[in-house]
């Protein structure tokens, strides 16, 4: 699932269309309008703070297309998607390994398992036998467990933060930058 918005004539409003009848070059109208819409979800998604999750999502937000007859507006990578999940909400579900790892130890906060064993210095296992391992990444101090990260395929359902620009604002937008163009 990628983040992609289009901006195309099926979004346009009847007072839209009359503004684009006039142009000579829609090509031009979308382009402007394209990033109009680009910059407004980039500030949309900066202004959500943080240190830098919500910076790289910006930062993926990139205008791809623009023809005569619309823009495609991207978010490319793992950020576009990550901020597509965000839009949308839902569990964030395992991809390309077999579990999530979700930090329980603060000192594993903001690192993968391998980070954590390299900046410690401590080998992490799974603990319990070979039938019924546990969903744990754990070490062994003084002849005690300690749990690390807890491993799963998918974690809670994540609620939506809406950051992308709303429709009404989008055709707002593409009448003003038609307005402008013809002027």
């Amino acid at each position: 699932m990628n983040l992609s918005v289009t901006i195309d004539a099926a979004l346009s409003s009847a007072r839209l269309w009359t503004l684009m009848l006039r142009i000579r070059d829609p090509a031009k109208l979308y382009k402007f309008w394209g990033v109009r819409v680009m910059n407004q979800a980039r500030a949309n998604a900066r202004a959500q703070g943080g240190r830098r999750l919500w910076k790289q999502i910006a930062d993926a937000v990139v205008l791809r297309n623009v023809s005569q007859r619309g823009a495609e507006i991207r978010g490319e990578g793992l950020f576009g998607r990550i901020g597509m999940h965000k839009q949308t909400g839902g569990p964030i579900r395992v991809r390309e390994k077999n579990f999530l790892t979700i930090p329980i130890d603060p000192a594993a906060y903001g690192k993968t398992a391998r980070e954590f064993s390299l900046d410690t210095g401590v080998r992490l296992f799974r603990p319990g036998g070979k039938g019924n391992p546990r969903r744990l990444l754990a070490y062994e101090k003084d002849g005690t467990l300690v749990p690390v990260f807890a491993l799963c395929r998918e974690t809670a359902p994540q609620r939506a933060v809406r950051w992308l620009p709303d429709r009404a604002w989008v055709l707002r937008t593409g009448i003003e930058e038609a307005k402008r163009l013809l002027q």
